[in-house]
């Protein structure tokens, strides 16, 4: 109890920097999914579960570790992910403007990015369709008040991802007047996808962890979302008008600008309202840009940092991002928008200092953190792209796929690569020890080499030690995890092997 009053503690003082949402801070939700940090049986050593009891007696982190059958979890991230899942996904609809010729409503949607509807007193406009043909459904159903006796006129769809294109139809269906307007390399983004729809459909299932169940141990969340269960094949509705530069349409006699964004990433677009001081924006949450995402191919950095730039001088006094709650007041807007410019800015730019210094891809991916004024801000928390991964992207952008060293000039295939670090270790046995020694250390480090060589076992000598080491190592991965997309799919790699 003492520890849960710590954590809500602390998460009221960050509070105090979280954006304002209608009258003053946005409070707390009830998180169903906190849990204290604790110790817990590592099921992955000889030991038999019989003395797990042990382990559950340990109050301390040291204690804990005093046992080599034992490992402390760290519950911080995991708690911090499943306290931004209910705070920012609610299932409500909120009134962002209102007057006689106009009204903005953002539905906070229990899916996998929110949807903006815009009306006049005869029609109305649609950002965002909902993600599948199901939540569509529910969602027009929710917004049904508010549209009702109204016409659908344009329907704008900000990215070529399935989150922001399936379920398009339910609202264009019977409704003749609809125009779907998408950005100029709306065609292009959703090809790519189609050269690899196998693969692309599974990372996004893993990352978004589609089958997994929620709980504490499970799932906490999209950290973009709530949840995502939609699954292909699903329909939509093919856009109409394609926007090369910035276009103004008009809904009933008010401007509504629609901003290509292909530069950060193909087949993007923001809607501006310039009445009403509104700027809906597309891959964006109260969180650090996913740059860096393990589902989408890599993105432009530069390109990024240039698009944050041009938000600022927009002049919005309300920030709706499509996965999270809207940021209120001019100066907020001001405040998220420059710190995920500058915490982008921070990694590219010290990126490419240490690219100068001749330091290794991973030892600056391994090593990159951000300075005290973007650490502790609400605008740069890793619920999907984490530091490395962007990190990653900078280099590649630069460098292209060669990291510099000479060993990953030959190519190798997995499974002899497999065999020849068992070898390595002296046979598989010893490659076994080597394992468990490694996932009782009581590191994440400790815990990846033991991913790495137990993954190598199971591969090209597959033993139930093995695939226990494996499926421990993931466990230990994930729950520490401070982004939501790595959390998902590292469970969503032990849900597929049991």
């Amino acid at each position: 109890m003492i520890r849960r009053v710590l954590f809500l503690l602390a998460v009221v003082a960050t509070a105090a920097a979280l954006p304002c949402f209608a009258q003053g801070v946005t409070p707390l939700n009830y998180n169903p999914y906190y849990i204290d940090s604790r110790c817990e049986f590592n099921p992955a050593t000889p030991i038999n579960t019989s003395a797990a009891h042990i382990c559950t007696s340990q109050t301390s982190k040291e204690t804990c570790e005093g046992y080599n059958f034992c490992w402390w979890r760290d519950t911080t991230n995991q708690n911090v992910i499943s306290q931004h899942t209910a705070d920012q996904f609610t299932d409500s609809v909120v009134a962002l403007y209102t007057s006689p010729t106009l009204n903005v409503y953002v539905y906070l949607t229990p899916y996998s990015s929110n949807v903006v509807l815009v009306t006049t007193a005869m029609s109305y406009m649609i950002v965002n369709p909902g993600g599948s043909a199901n939540e569509a459904t529910s969602i027009k159903s929710k917004l049904g008040p508010y549209i009702a006796g109204k016409i659908l006129r344009p329907l704008i769809t900000v990215d070529a991802y399935p989150q922001s294109i399936w379920g398009s139809s339910v609202w264009t269906h019977n409704s003749p007047s609809a125009v779907v307007y998408a950005s100029g390399l709306f065609d292009d983004a959703l090809q790519e996808q189609f050269f690899v729809e196998t693969e692309f459909t599974q990372r996004n299932q893993r990352t978004y962890g589609t089958f997994l169940p929620w709980g504490s141990d499970a799932f906490l969340g999209l950290g973009s979302g709530k949840e995502d269960r939609a699954v292909p094949p699903q329909s939509f509705t093919y856009p109409l008008v394609r926007i090369y530069t910035k276009t103004d349409i008009s809904l009933d006699g008010n401007t509504i600008s629609l901003i290509p964004t292909d530069a950060v990433m193909n087949g993007s677009l923001m809607v501006n309202l310039p009445g009403p001081h509104i700027l809906i924006v597309g891959n964006s949450g109260t969180y650090l840009s996913d740059a860096g995402s393990i589902v989408r191919p890599n993105t432009n950095v530069t390109a990024w940092i240039d698009n944050l730039d041009y938000m600022r001088t927009v002049g919005a006094s309300i920030l709706v991002p499509v996965h999270g709650k809207p940021v209120i007041g001019a100066s907020e807007v001001l405040s998220a928008i420059l710190t995920q410019r500058d915490s982008l800015q921070y990694i590219r730019d010290q990126t490419v200092i240490k690219i100068n210094q001749h330091i290794p891809l991973d030892d600056i991916a391994a090593t990159m953190v951000f300075p005290e004024s973007l650490a502790n801000s609400p605008y740069a928390r890793e619920f999907t792209s984490r530091i490395s991964a962007i990190v990653r992207n900078v280099y590649q952008h630069y460098m292209g796929w060669f990291n510099g060293d000479p060993a990953s000039l030959y190519a190798m295939d997995t499974t002899n690569r497999a065999r020849r670090l068992i070898a390595l270790a002296g046979n598989d046995n010893k490659a076994l020890q080597y394992a468990q020694k490694c996932i009782t250390e009581h590191t994440l480090d400790g815990a990846q080499n033991a991913l790495e060589v137990a993954g190598a076992l199971v591969k090209v000598s597959p033993s139930e030690e093995a695939r226990a080491i494996y499926i421990q190592a993931l466990k230990m991965l994930a729950l520490s995890e401070k982004s939501a997309h790595y959390r998902n799919y590292y469970l969503s790699a032990i849900l597929e092997m049991q």
